[in-house]
């Protein structure tokens, strides 16, 4: 009977101490880093801790020299039985690349990705002959990044890393048109859009990188949090303000301030659903773009 006492006081206290509506845990409180830059290595840990692994197949690219910032090289350089497709264009960065993995299990390609028939990610694996399932793709290429995820056709990986803009508000829809020179990216809501089309769910955000699993292991992280504004980590953007007659000022609050910087006004093309201010005072002073 003292046993079963103290088990329902233990219970008690338990509920009692219970808040109703805490914040559950994310994904972001495992990060670490070996090589990732904000954290990703330990993040990818875990999801493969609760998802398994499959085929222990990661794609990379832009993959730099196999180690800088390296989203997969975590996995790689420290169990052999995971193999690596590094994709990178630069040549010399290339270069090094082949020198700093040639002892691993790493297929490295010297191509730039893009979203045709000959340079498509499906299309550079296929004339590879890589045609393995996909455990992890990361993709990291400072701009283009929305093009080649929306491009995917055939390809399934387990988990899809993406780099976004960090200095777009994350609930925004909004991203450039597809370029060689396109260097503006996009943010997590453009890629949540297409994500959410092909089969996917964010799970996780760090400073520069969403995650994105199946639909069908969603249901596997039920223990965290996935809603998107407890997801964002971002906390340094540039904000216009103004008075209560127009004049404006930029500001931010002092932390997590990216080194962007702020120079010249863009004045390419923008593609999402969002609202462009034009520069006018007057009542219309927003010019409303929905293109997708």
């Amino acid at each position: 009977m003292k046993i079963i006492k103290i088990i329902l006081i233990i219970l008690s206290l338990s509920k009692s101490l219970h808040v109703e509506g805490a914040p559950q845990k994310r994904l972001i409180d495992y990060g670490s880093n070996s090589y990732s830059q904000f954290g990703e290595d330990g993040i990818i840990k875990k999801i493969f801790e609760i998802i398994g692994t499959e085929s222990k197949v990661a794609v990379e690219f832009g993959a730099w020299d196999g180690f800088a910032f390296s989203n997969t090289a975590a996995l790689w350089s420290k169990d052999l039985a995971w193999k690596a497709i590094l994709i990178e264009g630069d040549e010399k960065k290339f270069k090094d690349l082949k020198k700093n993995t040639k002892s691993f299990n790493v297929v490295p390609i010297n191509a730039w990705v893009g979203i045709g028939n000959e340079d498509s990610l499906e299309s550079i694996l296929k004339n590879h002959n890589i045609n393995q399932p996909i455990d992890l793709l990361s993709i990291d290429i400072d701009g283009n990044d929305y093009h080649i995820l929306e491009s995917l056709k055939t390809i399934r990986p387990r988990l899809i890393i993406v780099e976004y803009n960090p200095t777009i508000p994350v609930e925004f829809d909004l991203y450039a048109p597809y370029a060689r020179d396109n260097n503006f990216g996009q943010s997590v809501g453009a890629l949540n859009r297409i994500a959410t089309k092909k089969g996917y769910k964010l799970i996780a955000l760090t400073l520069t990188n969403a995650f994105y699993i199946l639909e069908k292991d969603f249901s596997k992280f039920a223990e965290f949090e996935t809603d998107l504004s407890a997801l964002d980590v971002n906390d340094g953007h540039i904000v216009l303000v103004t008075t209560y007659d127009g004049k404006y000022v930029l500001v931010n609050n002092k932390r997590n301030n990216y080194f962007y910087g702020v120079d010249d006004e863009y004045e390419g093309e923008l593609r999402g659903q969002f609202n462009k201010w034009d520069g006018s005072r007057i009542s219309a002073l927003y010019q409303v773009k929905n293109s997708k």
